[in-house]
């Protein structure tokens, strides 16, 4: 009967063991995952950016041309859809959004800035919610462009 007791006891303290050992092995195997593309975000975002750029360009050449023609059109009535509005504030925003970042780079720059106060001071003060509100603007005027319109792109709702 003793012999029973300690045999069970060995088998519990030995299947114990055995389910640690999983649970290590299982919880290193969920931190060996990759934890995704490592430069995709980055590229995505080069990508709506360039968009944004190539959709401006485009409507500047249909605004050279619709000049051109403006003698054949004259008295009639032009006609701006909501969509195009749409997208004109949500590139007008982003543009705006583009301005004061680079303001507030300007006056961050490190070259102008003295001693380490500065670099503290900016270290305190920087916080995500400008980056995430100016991603949040190039988001939107991205999907009003024709790249995004061809791919379906919602516009993404704003950020809190």
């Amino acid at each position: 009967p003793r012999a029973c007791c300690v045999l069970t006891a060995v088998y519990d303290e030995m299947s114990r063991a055995k389910d640690r050992q999983r649970a290590t092995a299982q919880s290193q195997a969920e931190q060996r995952r990759p934890q995704g593309a490592r430069y995709i975000t980055s590229i995505m975002e080069a990508h709506k950016e360039r968009e944004i750029q190539n959709d401006k360009i485009f409507e500047r050449k249909m605004v050279k041309e619709a000049e051109a023609e403006a003698h054949l059109y004259e008295g009639k009535e032009r006609f701006v859809t909501a969509a195009y509005r749409r997208k004109l504030a949500a590139r007008e925003e982003y543009e705006a959004e583009q301005i004061q970042k680079a303001a507030d780079e300007a006056k961050r720059d490190v070259t102008k800035q003295q001693g380490l106060m500065a670099f503290h001071r900016n270290l305190l003060n920087d916080n995500m919610e400008g980056d995430l509100r100016a991603d949040w603007k190039r988001d939107a005027a991205y999907a009003l462009t024709s790249a995004a319109t061809s791919a379906t792109a919602a516009v993404p709702a704003a950020p809190p």
